[in-house]
């Protein structure tokens, strides 16, 4: 899965799905970075360091993540 900002999203690659969304919530994971992203439903991304700051990501900015049919996982909540 890939997060873009919204007039970057059809350029990045050659994946068909896209969700536009606005990032609620950012955590640092050990290498990577959890960006929580609302779009109608939780969604967590794990990108780099270097993306959320290359992307300006912080709460309140809108965001499409990108990510082709097999990409996705679903967790389910205990």
């Amino acid at each position: 899965m890939t997060l873009a900002r919204p007039q970057e999203a059809a350029v990045l690659s050659s994946a068909r799905n896209h969700l536009a969304g606005t990032v609620v919530g950012i955590a640092q994971g050990g290498p990577q970075v959890r960006v929580l992203v609302d779009v109608g439903f939780a969604l967590v991304a794990a990108v780099t360091p270097r993306s959320v700051e290359e992307l300006g990501l912080a709460e309140g900015v809108p965001v499409v993540a990108v990510f082709k049919a097999s990409a996705p996982h679903l967790l389910v909540g205990r």
